[in-house]
């Protein structure tokens, strides 16, 4: 209780009128990286390369999980699934491998760690990179489509369903790679000279490019076309970034706190500490937008619901 009402001090000190309401608050020691599953009823959370566990929101409780016997020697991130969520793919130390949602029954495993992860609408495509190199294979057949350079981190490299494409960050510019793994072109018009990360709208016809932590850059895939900038400064700068699936919202988190703006103008309408200071390692909206997933270092998974807000127009 003395908790939650040190969290709702921080939230009206912050000028956030009517704060997330907390919907679940869980331990989850090593937990890293999480996503939304099985239609937004479960969210599953990486352990830096340990396992992944897939907890029922309403209950907390763990509905699958799958976790090596030893400790990875070093931390590991990536976390992708299919675009309904029955599927997951997760890096671990020397492998990635690919789980079923409901039950965490191994399908595939292919060696190699990951830095970054991301599988095809309909899980059948998979694309890791290690930081330098990437592959894409075919799952469950393992037949390799591609092998190149792919020099993108973690959350650097998605799955857009709109085009049927891989989009990964290289330095400067956004490489594209089809389901005939061939390049398919760039994004190139950017000032900064680190990407990263990505994050595309639910159909993946919208991308939000994070610039360096200091712009956020809101793209439109059919046309290839920048739709807005937005530029940040002080203490906006962010070191993750969400996008909702309908384009209404963007998350963002630096340190200990979570703010969540308007897309379009970037105008600021909630701003908390969601880990009691502590640093956020990963956020994720639900599909309907209304719900943030956040995962602090301290190892707590919490599910916020958001306020509704009277939409800006656009």
């Amino acid at each position: 209780m003395r908790r939650v009402l040190a969290l709702v001090s921080l939230l009206l000190l912050a000028g956030c009128a009517r704060p997330p309401k907390l919907l679940l608050d869980l331990a989850v020691p090593g937990a890293s990286d999480v996503i939304w599953v099985r239609d937004d009823s479960c969210v599953a959370v990486a352990l830096l390369g340990r396992g992944v566990r897939v907890v029922d929101v309403a209950t907390g409780r763990t509905r699958a999980s799958w976790v090596a016997d030893a400790l990875p020697a070093h931390a590991v991130h990536g976390l992708a699934s299919s675009a309904r969520g029955e599927t997951l793919a997760v890096a671990t130390q020397d492998s990635v491998r690919l789980l079923l949602t409901a039950d965490a029954r191994t399908v595939f495993t292919a060696p190699g760690g990951g830095r970054a992860l991301a599988l095809s609408n309909d899980g059948r495509r998979l694309a890791w990179s290690d930081g330098a190199y990437g592959r894409v294979l075919e799952v469950p057949s393992g037949v390799q489509h591609s092998e190149h350079r792919m020099p993108t981190e973690r959350g650097g490299l998605v799955w857009l369903t709109r085009l049927q494409r891989f989009a990964w960050t290289d330095a400067h510019r956004i490489l594209f790679l089809g389901v005939d793994s061939l390049p398919t072109g760039e994004l190139a018009d950017f000032p900064q000279d680190s990407l990263g990360p990505l994050s595309p709208s639910g159909p993946g016809g919208t991308l939000a490019v994070g610039e360096a932590g200091t712009a956020i850059s809101v793209w439109d895939m059919p046309s290839r076309a920048r739709r807005w900038r937005i530029g940040l400064t002080g203490d906006d700068r962010f070191n993750h970034m969400a996008l909702s699936a309908d384009t209404w919202y963007l998350a963002t988190a630096r340190s200990g706190e979570v703010r969540v703006r308007w897309a379009y103008t970037g105008k600021r309408i909630a701003r908390w500490f969601p880990n009691d200071g502590g640093e956020v390692r990963d956020l994720a909206f639900s599909r309907t937008g209304h719900r943030l997933a956040t995962v602090g270092a301290d190892g707590r998974v919490r599910v916020w619901e958001l306020p509704s807000f009277d939409k800006e127009r656009r």
